[in-house]
């Protein structure tokens, strides 16, 4: 398909998939636009593999059942490690299907270590893994 994407102001640009972008890996292209100018980017995809991207919801929750916003948390991939985004129901992570372990540190509870496997998720099948912390004071 063709696209058009107008009043960009000038600057330098990365396309790619979300989560190419999302975990800095290569992009499709990257180009720098001049101000007053315009700029044609032709995208050739035919040697790129889609990857299923899949994600998880991490809940944290204290000895209080409180949720908790202000803790550390990571995953730890084969090749990789995941930083997340908090959201309103808890951490989110965008990866790819795999094994996984979630890290969770908080001042004055016990370090967490929960190895698992994640799924591709398509949506309008099933639902996005949701994974339960409870914390324990040290």
């Amino acid at each position: 398909g063709a696209y058009k994407i107008e009043n960009l102001p000038s600057g330098t640009y990365s396309i790619g998939t979300a989560f190419s972008l999302l975990n800095n890996m290569p992009e499709l292209a990257e180009f720098k636009l001049l101000p007053g100018r315009n700029e044609i980017v032709d995208l050739y995809l035919s040697g790129h593999v889609e990857q299923k991207v899949t994600y998880l919801i991490a809940q944290v929750m204290d000895e209080r059942n409180q949720l908790r916003g202000d803790v550390e948390i990571w995953l730890q991939g084969d090749s990789q490690s995941i930083e997340t985004q908090s959201t309103r129901q808890g951490y989110f992570f965008l990866t790819v299907p795999g094994k996984y372990v979630l890290h969770v540190a908080a001042q004055g509870y016990k370090k967490v270590e929960k190895p698992f496997v994640l799924k591709a998720f398509e949506p309008g099948v099933g639902r996005p893994k949701t994974m339960l912390v409870h914390l324990e004071k040290d």
